[in-house]
């Protein structure tokens, strides 16, 4: 069985919970082997990166990031005000290499 594990986890509000921005997750093998992660995000204005690998001292493995997209914030110009917006929140989880086995990890992002 694959496990996701939640790596990562800041928000400027401190009332928001990894289940105010994504619910359903699960894991799957397809017969091909290559490992599905499926979610829901609760809000479409969402900024999800999937091509990244990490290792930690608790898990290694594919990372999935999602962050909020601020449209009152052009964060090319000031990133620091993006950091600093109180919606601003950084998620990232990590499918656990230890439990894929064998198996390959494809990040495609399905809207």
């Amino acid at each position: 069985m694959v496990k996701i594990h939640i790596d990562r986890f800041y928000a400027n509000n401190l009332d928001l919970t990894v289940d105010d921005i994504i619910q359903n997750i699960r894991a799957g093998i397809t017969p091909e082997g290559v490992v599905n992660i499926h979610f829901q995000t609760r809000d479409k204005y969402y900024r999800i990166e999937t091509n990244i690998w990490t290792g930690g001292p608790d898990f290694t493995g594919p990372a999935i990031t999602i962050s909020p997209y601020i449209p009152d914030v052009d964060e090319e110009k000031d990133f620091n005000a993006y950091l600093e917006h109180p919606d601003y929140f950084h998620l990232q989880l990590v499918v656990d290499e230890t439990t894929m086995g064998d198996r390959y990890f494809s990040d495609v992002v399905i809207p």
